[in-house]
Formats: C-alpha cells, sequence, structure tokens
C-alpha cells in the first residue's frame, strides 16, 4: 500500500515537471498538471461505478489493481514506475533542447487592441482566472454527476438487506434510507464545500503573489485605486466559489434523482445551499483579511481548512472526540439538510464574513506594497 500511494506521487510528479518543460509559464503548467491529475482520476471514478474493467484507462485507477487486501500485484506499481520514467525522460529531452524561459508550446500572440473585458480591473483578473475558472467548474460537474450517479445504490444497501428487512417494515426501510441519503448529501455538501473555497482562496491569494511578482506595477501607475484592485480579487473569488459550489450541488441532485424511484423534495437542496454557504464566505473572508493585513500569514488559513475538514470528516475513523470538529464551521454547521439548520451559526458566521471583507480591504488600501 505505501509504495501504491508513493508511486502514483512520484507518476505525477514526472508528469508535473514534463508539463514545466511543455508549457510557456508556471500557471499553465500548475493548470495543466493538476487538470490532467483531476480528469484521470474522475475517469477512474467514473469507470469504478460503470465498469471496474475499464479502470484500466487511467493510471490513477492502477492502484487498484494491485489487489493489496488479497493478491499483492506488483505489475502495477511497475507500469505506473516505468510510466513515469518516461515522462521523467521526455522531459529531460526536452530541457536540454528548449530556450530557457520558454517552454514547446509558445504564448500565442495577443489582439493588437484590448477588448472591453480589459477596461477595468474585475475584467483583468477574470481574464487571467479564465482557464482556472472554466477548470473548476468542468469539474465540480463532473464530480456531481459521479457522486450523484450512485443515488440509487447508497439507498439500496438497506432496502436489500434481508436482515434489515426482518427488523423494519417497508416504511421503516423507506424512511432508513432516505435518512442514509440525506447523511450521504451531508458528508458531500462538506465535500463540495471544501472545493468550493480552495478555488476561492487560490484567487484571493493571487493578489499578494501578482503583488510580489510585479505583475500590478502597471496598473498601479494608472487611476485605480487599491481597493477597487482588491475588491476585483474578492469578487471574482467569491464568484467562483459559489458557483463551484452551486454546479456540483446541482449536477449531483439532477443526476441522482434521477436515479430514484422517490426522488429528494428541492427543499434538501435548498436546505444544503443554504446551510453551507456562510461556511463558504467565511473561508474567503479570512482570506481577504489575510491579503490585506497579513499576506505572508497566508499558509495558516490552509492550515485551518485541512484541519477542519479532517477531524470533521475523519474525526470519527480516529475516535477524536467530536469537540475537535468544532474548530471550524465545519463542525459547526451540523448534520445538514437530516437537521435544521442553526439560524445563530449562520448569522454569526454571516457578521464575520462581513466584517472580516471590510477589513480585508481597508488593510489592503492602508499597507505598503510589498
Amino acid at each position: 500500500m505505501g509504495f501504491s500511494i508513493a508511486s502514483i506521487g512520484m507518476l505525477f510528479g514526472f508528469i508535473s515537471l514534463l508539463m514545466g518543460q511543455v508549457m510557456n509559464d508556471s500557471r499553465s503548467a500548475y493548470f495543466t498538471s493538476y487538470g490532467l491529475y483531476a480528469v484521470l482520476y474522475i475517469c477512474r471514478m467514473l469507470t469504478d461505478v460503470s465498469n471496474p474493467k475499464w479502470t484500466w484507462v487511467s493510471p490513477v485507477g492502477w492502484v487498484e489493481k494491485t489487489a493489496i487486501y488479497s493478491q499483492n500485484y506488483w505489475l502495477p506499481l511497475v507500469l505506473i514506475l516505468g510510466l513515469g520514467m518516461i515522462c521523467l525522460f521526455i522531459a529531460i529531452t526536452i530541457a536540454s533542447a528548449r530556450d530557457i524561459g520558454s517552454g514547446i508550446l509558445s504564448t500565442k500572440e495577443g489582439k493588437a487592441k484590448a477588448g472591453h473585458l480589459l477596461s477595468s480591473p474585475i475584467g483583468l483578473v477574470f481574464k487571467l482566472e479564465r482557464n482556472s475558472i472554466f477548470g473548476w467548474l468542468f469539474g465540480s460537474i463532473i464530480l456531481g454527476t459521479a457522486y450523484g450517479s450512485i443515488f440509487q445504490t447508497i439507498g439500496d444497501i438497506i432496502g436489500t438487506n434481508p436482515t434489515y428487512k426482518k427488523l423494519l417494515g417497508i416504511s421503516q426501510i423507506h424512511t432508513a434510507n432516505r435518512e442514509l441519503l440525506l447523511n450521504y448529501l451531508n458528508m458531500l455538501g462538506l465535500f463540495f464545500v471544501a472545493l468550493a473555497v480552495t478555488s476561492g482562496i487560490l484567487v484571493v491569494f493571487r493578489l499578494s503573489s501578482d503583488e510580489n511578482k510585479g505583475y500590478l506595477e502597471m496598473v498601479h501607475a494608472k487611476k485605480i485605486s487599491k481597493t477597487n484592485l482588491a475588491a476585483s480579487y474578492f469578487l471574482v473569488a467569491l464568484c467562483l466559489s459559489l458557483f463551484v459550489f452551486t454546479s456540483a450541488l446541482v449536477s449531483t441532485f439532477l443526476i441522482g434523482n434521477s436515479t430514484l424511484n422517490e426522488p429528494l423534495s428541492s427543499n434538501y437542496f435548498w436546505q444544503t445551499f443554504f446551510g453551507f454557504l456562510p461556511t463558504i464566505l467565511f473561508y474567503i473572508g479570512c482570506a481577504n483579511a489575510l491579503v490585506g493585513f497579513i499576506p505572508k500569514a497566508n499558509k495558516l488559513l490552509w492550515f485551518y481548512l485541512a484541519a477542519g475538514i479532517v477531524f470533521k470528516m475523519f474525526g470519527p475513523l480516529m475516535n477524536l472526540p467530536k469537540k475537535y470538529a468544532a474548530i471550524s464551521p465545519f463542525g459547526w454547521v451540523g448534520k445538514i439538510p437530516s437537521e435544521p439548520i442553526n439560524q445563530q451559526v449562520t448569522l454569526l458566521l454571516w457578521i464575520a464574513f462581513i466584517i472580516l471583507t471590510i477589513l480585508g480591504l481597508v488593510g489592503y488600501n492602508k499597507r505598503d506594497m510589498e
């Protein structure tokens, strides 16, 4: 198992090295590497659900073919490392031949005149983040579709168990199935929130990284206030997070309900959306405040986000006390949608979001440039 996980890490490390030689800039290399991993991961998910034989199509699925709990096949690991070595060899070959500071794929020439989209800071930010935005939205829709496609399977876990049929009546089985689906939807909601928050935080933190790299010097030379510039990054990040979360949730509901004989009520969708929305806003507000006051402390938010996810989603598996889940909003929102929305928590998170947003914009306007 250890070799399996390590080999996948090595493979995508070599793939990223190859993308670094092919692409012309670091942003394109990052986006292509992460995008390729996402596509292969989704392919593995879809084949696992539909036809496990097709799992061989994705290198991510080769780990499963090791059958570590029964047969311990080593051939998939040899294939993974072999593919990685091929990528490494190609990367070294390209690196020895390409021009310094450029990749194999050259950047296409821009238009002679800028479009109307570039007439404002928010248009500029959207233009720069356009490819990653489309990537996040596409990935969220595919993930929602994949998770929604197994709604019927989740609901049948109890209904197809003869022991449960004897212990429970028909109506009780239906109730138990519905409760199981709602708990599954709660878990998906937490995962989709983490996905949406990550996409938004990356855009917010791009403000400080673009500033450090000197990309914003030409913008600062114009009659554009620092508050306007910071608000542009913030608004694009906020919209991206909301769109990612919504698209994942909508695709899950549409596909999931299409597999059920008795679809879930749309009220559960709205309850899930509005119940988790304040959590997304809170994290985006935190990111904005850090950029405004302590941009060098950005890693603290990533640690806080990761800790909240681990303690909430995996705490029960590690036999951790429930109080550890309360260190972040992930543990405050409760078992939505099987439980009603906690109005007090929702109000507090909204207030925190507004305060953090204002502090971040004011802080960025007042602080010195890096």
